[in-house]
Parts: C-alpha cells; sequence; structure tokens
C-alpha cells in the first residue's frame, strides 16, 4: 500500500518586499510529526525544491493540511 501524501500550507504573511507569501509542502504520512508539547508540525517534504529537509512549522503558522 503506497504512502498517503498530505499537503501542508502556511498562513499568508508579507515578505519583507511587501508581496503576499505562502509556504506550501508535500509529505508522507511517515515523515509527518506533532510535537504537541512544543506546538509544532515536524516533517521532511517529498517533493520540491525542499526535499529532504526538516521543518518545524509551528501550529499557530498552519493553514491546511490536506490529504491528497
Amino acid at each position: 500500500m503506497a504512502d498517503r501524501k498530505y499537503l501542508i500550507n502556511t498562513k499568508c504573511r508579507t515578505n519583507e518586499a511587501g508581496e503576499i507569501k505562502s509556504e506550501t509542502w508535500i509529505t508522507t504520512a511517515n515523515l509527518l510529526e506533532l510535537e504537541g508539547h512544543n506546538h509544532y508540525i515536524v516533517f521532511y517534504p517529498t517533493e520540491g525544491e525542499d526535499v529532504g529537509k526538516k521543518h518545524y512549522v509551528p501550529l499557530a503558522n498552519i493553514h491546511v493540511v490536506r490529504e491528497m
């Protein structure tokens, strides 16, 4: 059975240039973990330019986590 894939999308924010920015990553269920005591989602993207890099995203910054 194939791993379930998840799309993680952060809330929109304004960057240094005044542009509205939102980040999106794709990961699998076995690379996604919730650190509730630290209020973070920890994951390794499986697609895109950040493949294999460990990410810590605060739960407050998460906009969408959707199964693909």
